[in-house]
């Protein structure tokens, strides 16, 4: 091989990398990784595993949320962070794709980890949390803090749905917007009542959307899930004993035997 034609295949290697938008820099990533999970008050136990366990991200997300109802400092705190995350991982997007994700965990872990961080980038920290600034703050935030290990449930029961039966991801899909935005249907929220359900179930849609984007998902701006076929959801899914209201967890399906079974969902309050 001339000296000439190595040259040019090192440039067309070089600009066929360039192009490739699903290229990974990963020790770039790594660090970006690491500054994230300090800005928003992570330890370095767990600051590896951000991008690897999907409950990591998600539970410490919903967590910050509800952390201080009637204030929006922790959800900027977690926003914030991502804003500078992707700042310093600029250019380096490809280490994100699924196809990346995938080769550093498990399948169910990679989309859950894609959605949380889509659904956060997308959603809770654009119109998510800026209607909520707008139109009531203060009751979402109190739903999510009474309710957070209800609502990771609900998505725990999807991830194990949607890896067992991907075939029917839309219908799990819609039962993670009913499952989710329960509590928030049922809440003293007021006035605030609409928009409270309509963030919760919006939220979610945006999650499954990540991972089955045809879905032909959709949250009424009053009722939010609750409407059509899904309007008498809660008279199933809901019910108060001694003064406290308890929410049923959707079924989900697991494979035993290579059989797909149902299994029913559990009452949490």
């Amino acid at each position: 091989m001339t000296r000439f034609s190595l040259i040019l295949l090192l440039t067309l290697f070089a600009f066929s990398s360039a192009q490739n938008p699903f290229s990974c820099v990963d020790a770039k990533f790594q660090g970006c990784q690491y500054n994230l999970a300090q800005q928003i008050g992570l330890n370095d136990t767990v600051s590896s595993k951000l991008f690897k366990d999907y409950t990591i991200m998600y539970n410490y997300f919903l967590w910050m949320t509800g952390k201080n109802p009637g204030t929006t400092q922790d959800m900027l705190t977690v926003c914030n962070g991502l804003e500078t995350f992707n700042l310093c991982n600029h250019g380096n997007q490809g280490c994100l794709d699924i196809s990346n994700l995938i080769q550093k965990t498990d399948i169910n872990n990679a989309y859950g980890v894609e959605a949380t961080y889509r659904q956060y980038q997308r959603f809770n920290c654009g119109p998510g949390i800026n209607t909520l600034i707008h139109e009531g703050l203060s009751c979402p935030q109190r739903v999510v803090s009474n309710y957070q290990l209800y609502l990771q449930t609900c998505v725990a029961s999807y991830e194990t749905s949607v890896a067992n039966d991907q075939a029917n991801g839309c219908t799990y899909a819609q039962t993670l917007m009913n499952c989710w935005s329960a509590p928030f249907q049922t809440a003293s929220c007021g006035s605030e009542n609409g928009i409270a359900v309509w963030w919760a179930c919006e939220q979610n849609k945006v999650f499954a959307q990540t991972t089955f984007p045809s879905c032909p998902l959709s949250c009424d701006e009053k009722f939010g899930p609750f409407t059509g076929s899904h309007a008498n959801y809660m008279d199933t899914h809901h019910k108060i004993e001694n003064g406290v209201h308890f929410f049923k967890v959707s079924n989900h399906v697991e494979k035993v035997d290579g059989k797909l079974v149902e299994v029913e969902g559990v009452w949490m309050s």
